[in-house]
């Protein structure tokens, strides 16, 4: 009997700076900024979603900025531990 949960495989190892072909079309603020089209699509939403690009936007894009900037040195730091890690193992060896 086969239990799912014992039997998904593990997603590969995705880059977040290199998103999937499918995802690229997106920029990255694309739920965050809306065109013009998409604003004459919801006559009712217009005011608030322009407050709202006015208002929050700006914390937002300063929010992620910094959120990117700690994910990169998060990267950067679990990666050098790995390489020291396996440098001790060899050298243990």
């Amino acid at each position: 009997m086969s239990n799912d949960a014992t039997t998904r495989t593990v997603p590969p190892f995705r880059n977040p700076d290199e998103p999937p072909e499918k995802n690229q079309a997106y920029p990255r603020d694309f739920d965050m900024v809306d065109t013009p089209e998409q604003l004459a699509w919801w006559p009712l939403l217009r005011k608030p979603l322009e407050i709202c690009e006015r208002e929050v936007l700006p914390a937002y894009k300063q929010a992620d900025a910094g959120a990117l900037r700690h994910q990169d040195r998060h990267r950067k730091l679990a990666n050098a531990a790995r390489c020291s890690a396996r440098l001790r193992s060899r050298s243990d060896t």
